[in-house]
This record gives C-alpha cells, sequence and structure tokens, in this order.
C-alpha cells in the first residue's frame, strides 16, 4: 500500500488557516450564463429549489459543467449551501488536433482532444530503416522532450526522434569468429559474452586470449565503457604465453602480465582506485572470499580479482562553530573521533549529537553503513562581572549557561568591611549564588563603615521568622535601632515580598523559600537570608456538584448546545470536568465522535477516513485519551494511525510523544480557508516525549466515584487549554454558564462580536470578589501555559514563574481590580507583538477597561510602532495609491496592508487591472511594507499566483525540538512577471513569512529594509478567572 501522507501535520496546518466568516440572506436570484447570453434564471430559497438546466452544445467544444467563475477554473457544486445571489457560467473545453510527425517514419494517427486533456503516447513507435527511436519531442531537433503529462491549450504538433545504428566488429585475428554488433548512438558496446578461442600452431605454439584491444597490435585496451560514436573494429589480442590479468570491477585498470609457465605473479605496485570506495586487496575468486597468494607459482593463465569496501561520507556540522573536515569511512568501521574540537565564541563545545538540537550523543562506536552528519554541541558561556566600586579587583567568571556563579574571595576596601554583592549598585538586591545563571550578569560589591555594619546587623539579628508557616506573615519594617527594614521572597510563587503565603504544592514536603532582608541604616545597607518551609495544599477532594449550561456562540466549528457537570471541593471555586464529558461535549470543534467516513485522496489511492477519540482506563487512577484516525478500502482498515496522551492521577502527569496531540484534534470549519491548497512532500524531524508534571504547578488530578463510575476530573481551564486551545476554539466559564467561541470572535470589533463578548461578560459574579484558590490556580495557570505552550520562549531551562513573580502580590493576594490590573500589565511585559491583552475577566464589571499607555509597551514593541508611524505618516505625506505604476509603465507597485480571505482575489484583480492597462509592465512589487501579517492561507494563495512550484512551508516546535516541511500545493496560475517584495522594519508576522518563503524558493528578489520577523501563528488563552489574551503559539 502507497504510505498515506501524515494527516495530524494537515489538521495542525489547516488550524492555521482559521479567521472568521459571515451570514447570508435567505432568498437569492440564480442567474445561468453562457458567455453574454442567459440560458436561464431563477429565485430560490435553497438548494433544494435550484433546478439545473440541460447540457449545452457547441461547435468545436465540450460542455464541461457549469462554474461559479467566467473562466470557468472552480465548478459549482449543486448541493452546495447557497446563501447570496449567484450567476453561474458554462464551461467549454475547445477541441484540438494533436499531430504525430514521423519524420521519415512509420505513420502513425493524430488525435483529436479536448483543451486541458492529455496526450496518451502511441502504444506502438515510428520505425525507421539504419535508425533508433528515441522518443516523442517538441520540435524537429529533438532538443526538448514532449511532457505527455502536460495538458494541452492548442493545436500540438509532436516530432519523432531518432538516432543512428553503428555496426561494431569484433576482429579475433585468427580466433573463432563473432557476430558483429548493432549500436545505437551513444550506447555502449557489451562485451562478448565467450572469448574467441585459437588453434595451436604448427609449431605446437598455445595461444592465450589476451583481451579486446582497440588496435591490431594489441597495445591498448578497448574501452566497453566508451560511447559508440560511429562504426567500429575491435581486436582480439594473444599471447603464446599465459596471462594474468587484473579484475578491477570499475576501478582504474591494471595491466595484464605475461608470464611462463611456473613463474611467480608479481603483486602490482599501484593499487585500483575506485570513487566512493576502499581497494580491500586482491582476490583469487570471483566473490572475493579468498585472498590472492601471491607467493605461488601459476602453471596456467589467472584472473586476479580486486576487492572493494564501499565509503561512507561523515560530515561534521559544526552549526556555527571552526570548520572540521568531513571524512570517509569504510562499511562496517567505525567514526573517529575528531582529533580538534570545534570552537564558536562565547560557546563551549559540548560533544558530537545525532541531532542539530544537541539531544542525542553520537556513539563512535557505531559501525558506519551510510553517509551521516554528525552535530557539535554547544553551551553558552556566561559571563559574571564584579564591580568592587573602587575597592580590590575581583576577577570575572565564566560559566556554561545554567551553571552557578562561584562565591568569590571577599574583596577589600579601606575603611570599610565588604557586606556582599547585589545584582545593583542601590543594593537593592542581594545576590545570593544559590540559583542558576541564564545570562550575563555584572555583581556589585557593598562595602559598609564598621560602624554602621554593627547597627544594620545588631537589627537584623533581632529579626524571628518562623521554620514554617502556612499563613501570611507580618514583616516588621524598623530594626531596634532605627534600620528600615526591606523584605524579598525569592520564591513569590509560595510567598510574597510582603509576607503574603500561597500553600506548596500538594503532597510535598513544602517548598523551601529563601526570605532575603536588607537593613538600611543611614545611607549603609546589609542583607541576610532566612530560609523558610511553606506548608502544602491539602490533597484536593471533591464534595458537590451542579450541572451547567453549555452554549455554543462559534461561527466556523458547528457544536450542539447541551449541559456538563462542574465539580468542586469543599468551599473551593476552581471547577472540575470529567475528561470524557468535555470532549465529547465539544465534538465539532473537536473529532471526537465518527462521523460518517469521508473521502480522501492520496495520489491514485482514494480512501474512507473517519476519525474518533476514546478514553482507555488502564488503572483506577490512570487513564490513556487516544485521537484515532482510520483509513478504509472496499470496507477494510488498511491503516490506523493514533495520537495518545496519557494521563496518571496519581503523579499529577500528562504524557505524549509530542506537542501533535495538542493540534491535532481539531474538526473541520464551516470556512474553507486553503480554498485551492492541496498538501505535497513532506519532512518531519520528530520531537522528544512531553511530560507535564502538574504537581510542579500546584494542580490536582482528581478520580471521584459516582453512581458506581469513576469521573477522571481535571480543572475546567486545563481541559480547554489542553484540548481546544491549540485549535482555535476555546471555551468560556464566566462563572453561570459554558460559552463555546471561536478564538478570534474576541478579536471581533463588530456589534455582533462585541454582543458576544457582552454576552460572556455578564454573571452573577461581575460584583464579587475572586476566591482566593481561584486567583492562586489563575497564577499557577498562566506560568503553565507560558512554560509549554509560548513560542517564543526564550530558555528551555527557565520557568516563567521567575517572570510573572513580580506581579505576585496583585495577582494572588490583590483586590479584584488588582489582579485584572496586574494581569494587563503582565501580558504587555512580554514585548511581543503577538503577544497582547484582550479582554478582562467575569469578577468585574463588564464595561471595565484597561487602558494601554505607550509606556507599558517594552522596547522593542515601541521600536516597532514608532518605526510603523513613521512608514505611515511618510505614505500619508506622499500620498501613496494603493495600486501604481512607474513613470516608464514597467514596473506595477501593488499595496498589500494585511492578509485575509480575501486578499488573493484582490491582488489578482489588481495584476489583471495593471496588465489590462499598462500593456508594457514587466515587474511587479508587492509592497507589505506597512503589513502587519494576518492569515496564513492567504499568503500561500496569493504566492500562487507568483510561481507554479510549490510552496514550501516549515514549521519548528522550540519545546519539543520537532521540526516539519511541507510542500503547498496551489490551483492558481502563475503569472509570467518579475517580482519583487518591499519590506520595512515593521513588515511583520505573516507578511514576514510571505517574503522569506519568497527569498528562499526565489519566486521574488526582496528589497526595502530589514523586517521585524515574527512568523509563528497566535492563539487565545482563557485564564481561570475570565482574562482573555493572545499569545505566539508554539507554531513558529
Amino acid at each position: 500500500m502507497k504510505t498515506i501522507k501524515n494527516i495530524f501535520k494537515y489538521v495542525a496546518l489547516l488550524v492555521l488557516l482559521v479567521t472568521l466568516a459571515a451570514c447570508g440572506a435567505n432568498k437569492y436570484q440564480i442567474t445561468f450564463m453562457d458567455e453574454s447570453t442567459i440560458v436561464s434564471e431563477m429565485e430560490v430559497k435553497s438548494i433544494d429549489d435550484l433546478i439545473r438546466p440541460q447540457d449545452l452544445t457547441k461547435d468545436g467544444y465540450v460542455f464541461k459543467g457549469w462554474f461559479k467563475d467566467l473562466e470557468g477554473t472552480i465548478p459549482f457544486e449543486f448541493d452546495s449551501i447557497i446563501d447570496s445571489n449567484l450567476t453561474i457560467y458554462a464551461g467549454w473545453n475547445k477541441l484540438l488536433d494533436v499531430t504525430f510527425n514521423t519524420q521519415g517514419g512509420s505513420l502513425i494517427t493524430g488525435v483529436t482532444l479536448e483543451k486541458g486533456q492529455k496526450v496518451t503516447e502511441p502504444i506502438n513507435s515510428p520505425r525507421k530503416d539504419g535508425f533508433e527511436f528515441v522518443g516523442w519531442y517538441k520540435d524537429e531537433n529533438g532538443s526538448e522532450v514532449f511532457d505527455f503529462g502536460q495538458t494541452i491549450s492548442n493545436n500540438t504538433t509532436i516530432y519523432a526522434f531518432y538516432k543512428n545504428i553503428f555496426t561494431v566488429s569484433f576482429d579475433s585475428q585468427g580466433g573463432t569468429s563473432l557476430n558483429d554488433a548493432k549500436v545505437t548512438d551513444g550506447n555502449l558496446v557489451a562485451k562478448p559474452a565467450t572469448n574467441p578461442t585459437r588453434e595451436a600452431s604448427a609449431e605446437g605454439d598455445v595461444w592465450l586470449f589476451l583481451g579486446w584491444f582497440s588496435d591490431e597490435e594489441a597495445t591498448s585496451f578497448f574501452d566497453f565503457n566508451s560511447p559508440i560514436k560511429g562504426n567500429t573494429t575491435i581486436y582480439a589480442g594473444w599471447t603464446k604465453n599465459l596471462v594474468v590479468n587484473f579484475e578491477v570491477d570499475g576501478g582504474t585498470e591494471i595491466n595484464p602480465l605475461d608470464l611462463e609457465a611456473g613463474s611467480v605473479v608479481e603483486r602490482p605496485i599501484t593499487e585500483p582506485s575506485k570513487a566512493g570506495y576502499a581497494f580491500a586487496g586482491w582476490y583469487a575468486d570471483e566473490e572475493r572470499t579468498v585472498l590472492f597468494d601471491f607467493n605461488q607459482a601459476v602453471s596456467s593463465s589467472v584472473t586476479i580479482y580486486a576487492g572493494w569496501t564501499e565509503l561512507h561520507k561523515i560530515t561534521f556540522d559544526t552549526v556555527g562553530g571552526s570548520l572540521i573536515a568531513e571524512t570517509e569511512v569504510k562499511t562496517g568501521e567505525t567514526v573517529k573521533i575528531p582529533l580538534e574540537q570545534p570552537v564558536k565564541e562565547g560557546y563551549v563545545f559540548s560533544g558530537w549529537y545525532l541531532d542539530i538540537k544537541g539531544r542525542y550523543p553520537f556513539d563512535f562506536d557505531t559501525l558506519i553503513d551510510q553517509n551521516a552528519t554528525i552535530y557539535a554541541g554547544w553551551k553558552q558561556l556566561i559571563t559574571i562581572s564584579f564591580s568592587t566600586l573602587g575597592g580590590s579587583q575581583v576577577e570575572e567568571q565564566v560559566v556554561i549557561k545554567g551553571d552557578f556563579a562561584i562565591i568569590p574571595s571577599e574583596p577589600e576596601k579601606s575603611g570599610f568591611v565588604f557586606e556582599g554583592w547585589y545584582l545593583d549598585d542601590r543594593y537593592f538586591e542581594r545576590y545570593g549564588f544559590d540559583k542558576a545563571v541564564y545570562e550575563d550578569l555584572v555583581l556589585y560589591a557593598n562595602f559598609v563603615d564598621s560602624a554602621k555594619l554593627d547597627v544594620l546587623m545588631a537589627d537584623l539579628s533581632k529579626i524571628e521568622l518562623p521554620v514554617s508557616t502556612s499563613v501570611d506573615i507580618t514583616f516588621p519594617t524598623k530594626g531596634d535601632s532605627g534600620s528600615t527594614l526591606r523584605f524579598r521572597s525569592d520564591s513569590p510563587k509560595y510567598i510574597s515580598h510582603t509576607g503574603k503565603v500561597s500553600l506548596a504544592e500538594q503532597n510535598s514536603v513544602g517548598a523551601f523559600v529563601n526570605i532575603s532582608v536588607t537593613a538600611t541604616y543611614s545611607g549603609a545597607k546589609a542583607t541576610i537570608f532566612i530560609p523558610i518551609i511553606i506548608e502544602p495544599l491539602p490533597e484536593e477532594e471533591i464534595n458537590s456538584f451542579e450541572e451547567i449550561e453549555f452554549i455554543s456562540l462559534a461561527e466556523e466549528y458547528v457544536v450542539k448546545p447541551g449541559v456538563i457537570d462542574f465539580y468542586y471541593t469543599e468551599n473551593g471555586a476552581i471547577p472540575y470536568v470529567d475528561i470524557g464529558e468535555f470532549i465529547y461535549l465539544l465534538d465539532g470543534a473537536i473529532d471526537s465522535i465518527a462521523d460518517e467516513p469521508k473521502k480522501y485522496v492520496d495520489g491514485d489511492e482514494t480512501y474512507w477516513v473517519i476519525r474518533y477519540m476514546e478514553i482507555v482506563e488502564n488503572t483506577p487512577s490512570n487513564i490513556t485519551v487516544k485521537y484515532i484516525v482510520e483509513y478504509s478500502q472496499n470496507d477494510e482498515i488498511v491503516q490506523r494511525d493514533v495520537l495518545e496522551a496519557d494521563f496518571d492521577f496519581d503523579a499529577n502527569t500528562l504524557t505524549t510523544a509530542d506537542f501533535d496531540f495538542f493540534s491535532a484534534l481539531g474538526a473541520s470549519t464551516e470556512t474553507d480557508f486553503g480554498e485551492g491548497l492541496t498538501y505535497g512532500d513532506y519532512t518531519v524531524e520528530e520531537g522528544s516525549q512531553v511530560v507535564i508534571e502538574f504537581n510542579k504547578y500546584r494542580i490536582d488530578f482528581v478520580t471521584f466515584e459516582r453512581d458506581n463510575e469513576t469521573k477522571f476530573l481535571i480543572p475546567q481551564a486545563i481541559a480547554n487549554l489542553i484540548f481546544v486551545g491549540q485549535v482555535y476554539y476555546d471555551t468560556y466559564f464566566n462563572g453561570d454558564k459554558l460559552f463555546g467561541l471561536d478564538s478570534y470572535q474576541f478579536l471581533d470589533s463588530s456589534d455582533e462580536g462585541q454582543n458576544v463578548i457582552k454576552q460572556i461578560k455578564i454573571s452573577s459574579k461581575n460584583s464579587k470578589e475572586i476566591p482566593d484558590d481561584l486567583k492562586r490556580f489563575n497564577y499557577d495557570f498562566i506560568a503553565l501555559s507560558f512554560d509549554y505552550f509560548y513560542g517564543l520562549k526564550a530558555n528551555a531551562e527557565e520557568t516563567y514563574y521567575d517572570f510573572i513573580g513580580r506581579n505576585a502580590d496583585d495577582l494572588m493576594h490583590g483586590s479584584r481590580q488588582e489582579h485584572y490590573d496586574a494581569m494587563f500589565k503582565l501580558i504587555y511585559r512580554f514585548d511581543d507583538l503577538h503577544t497582547y491583552h484582550q479582554m478582562s475577566g467575569y469578577y468585574i464589571s463588564p464595561s471595565y477597561e484597561n487602558k494601554l499607555t505607550f509606556a507599558m509597551l517594552g522596547k522593542r514593541t515601541q521600536a516597532y510602532y514608532e518605526g510603523y508611524w513613521e512608514i505611515s505618516d511618510l505614505i500619508e505625506e506622499k500620498k501613496l495609491e494603493l495600486r501604481r505604476v512607474t513613470p516608464d509603465g514597467k514596473t506595477g507597485i501593488v499595496t498589500i496592508n494585511s492578509f485575509n480571505v480575501d486578499t488573493p482575489k484582490n491582488f489578482k484583480e489588481d495584476i489583471d487591472y495593471l496588465l489590462a492597462n499598462y500593456p508594457l509592465i514587466e515587474n511587479i512589487v508587492i509592497d507589505i511594507t506597512a503589513n502587519g501579517g494576518g492569515n496564513v492561507g492567504a499568503v500561500w494563495r496569493t504566492l500562487g499566483y507568483m510561481t507554479d512550484e510549490p510552496i514550501m512551508y516549515h514549521s519548528s516546535n522550540i519545546l519539543d525540538g520537532s521540526s516539519y516541511s511541507q510542500e503547498i500545493i496551489d490551483l492558481y496560475p502563475a503569472y509570467n512577471l518579475n517580482f519583487y517584495i518591499m519590506i520595512s522594519s515593521v513588515t511583520f508576522s505573516a507578511a514576514n513569512l510571505m517574503a522569506a518563503t519568497a527569498q528562499e524558493m526565489g519566486i521574488a528578489t526582496i528589497i526595502g529594509l530589514p523586517s521585524s520577523g515574527g512568523a509563528s501563528s497566535i492563539g487565545a488563552v482563557i485564564t481561570p478567572t475570565g482574562d482573555v489574551f493572545f499569545k505566539s503559539s508554539l507554531n513558529t
């Protein structure tokens, strides 16, 4: 069976195409046209009212059906949904004559075909005396082969082409005769299978055959690998003595030896060579199993055979480091470790690996049987500098990223006592040398007057904190001697800088936290560290449940309304759902329930496909969720592909092979965002296993027995994140009801879109404070979503708990307004154009809005908008038309300011207009200088008008290390024009993808300024307290 393309990767591609659709009217005018002639008109309410006209006829044409467009490229489907007035056009195929010109050969009858059909190659080839038929060509000179796989659009003549047939004669020079051979021009003559023989002379001399030669004197062997270019005579060579021949099997020739009987064969001084092989010795047998003994006398002619061992090219890819020369290794041998290690500035070499990401070490004991690339692994070097501000110098340290800095010897400064190292020269935060280092650091020495230090240490020594706690701690602000005290937690996740406690993970021994206490007195500062244990949360136990109404407001995904049970712990506000109930409720957004089989064509094979999900209970505390795709032919399943995730309710873990599980579940949308696109060949580099340890995020999986059935419960927000959060559909719980929405409905600013937002924001919780457990869960949820589902994660070793810690007090312990304000500010601290806040949650008035100011933006985002405004002002100042032409009339400029579903159609209309009105146009410049991105499918469809080659799409996931390259095949005819793409510093996202793809494929010349990059997709995140924000997704 032919290998079926990976359907999971296609689903991941299709979800990139999702955007919004619109609804239509109820009564429509349908007109059937033949060019400018109306065939019939009718008014219908639905497809059931539509009457199909009879097929038309026209001389010289074949009627091919009814189409949506005048050109006859988009068939009209008579079972499709009608939601607008339509004009439907008759499509015709012209009849064309195909003539076979045999150029003096036997007759081949021509054929008549429809325009767009393919010519079938004649079964019988023409014959022509003295020539051999080579094939069919576009021209009589045989310079270009005719492609029978192409369709024809004009009357066509196809020419036969021939080659001369030459005679090769074998002159045996007194030996038995051999027949002549007939050889086509340029081909090789076969060496005779049987050698000639020659009778002994009258004197009794025995003749031995030496081989075939180019000359009568038998001085030069005939090269049977040389093409025949004319009539040729090959001569037999003879000797009266015995002959030693060396059979080199395609290697360099070794001349035969003439010997007297009883002589010893002398080993050739020069060994033969052969490309891609190493010489392995001389053998006595053709099978190369027995080495030839050069010390043994021979009594008859003999053939000695060269043995070869295949060589494999081993390439050392240093990934930006110094060059290491490639080498060749024999089959069955090992690669030698390069004597010299590569070097790379700012990095230390960590070894050789099978993959470019340095995940799998290369085993130099591996026996080689093919060409291979071995990759250098690198660990980044981090520099820790020490600023002593007038004290004695301390040498900087260089450590490997992720390692720890070493406490250096204490510097000295006259009249002062060294107190410690700080992260800033104002001594705001003491550095404890107890955390891994991920970026360059400058540490500042704090020198204190000894008298002041005594005061500071006296106050610090009197501070008493509990060894462990489960309740908030009140930190003192003043010492007994008058110093000001400032407390800092190294883990605000557990205890904030103000002493607010949030309990540690369930079933743990608690969390160890270092509290730094800095005392300030008369400008001098000193810091101590006090360890404290934050006690663990109790294990969750369900004690109540309620039925919640589910309403789907989505326009793209068709999901039925229903109900689902929400479960709660005692006095808890975190809603839990059963995994099975949740995924089956959302069938239509994900393929959880099998529908009728759908037709799927892969090359020449047709399959019927069903998709569904099932849950397997492995143990009372472990289940596997499977996503299954079955391919059938003739009612028999021929292939079954499965993606699965394992949920362990004891360990609180989710395990899956890679991130495909999260993105492949999506069902079909109402709008075809990939209209005209199909998918060709692909390559995949598999990712590593994904294990999400929810314990680290204080998230508990719970089993609950109800009506003799085990419910496998996880928080509803986690279920949304895992099962639909990556397929552009989301569930939103507002405290009263559960809503389903297309992710992009949150971005809809129309009246209809805002009505949807208003509907989900109105809640009985609008005037209430957020429960503490829900705020804590919200905090942990944010860290989890960025740790595992953020495409621009800076360091795989980091957790975003460190990043969000600055906002811990307000997020976990503040009022509802402080909570939502902190969420808003946090999102913009990421300084990522693809990460932005969209909506505040439901524990506040529906009308509540945060105002974004320019000062809230990070430096990168500010720079982008400053550039965007500058370019916009220039466009306004120059009053540039979106569609314009250079003064010489040879270059048209088409502006695309964003990519949406209509962009490809508008692009074609712009080019058609320019070509119709400016006949000298040879070049098209696509101006995307102010384009911030949009729909990826629109990018591919637009590129389809620029090339007939498959469009290459590349995707990678920095978290599991997977990568994916896919051919996108479009049905759009390309223009024969020179294309240029003009970019700027604010060309971003999908626009940057267009420029990068065009440059890689050579579709267009890129002009302008370097772009802002950013070719990742985006996805919505729904937080437990109802905030909605968008972020860069894993698909980059």
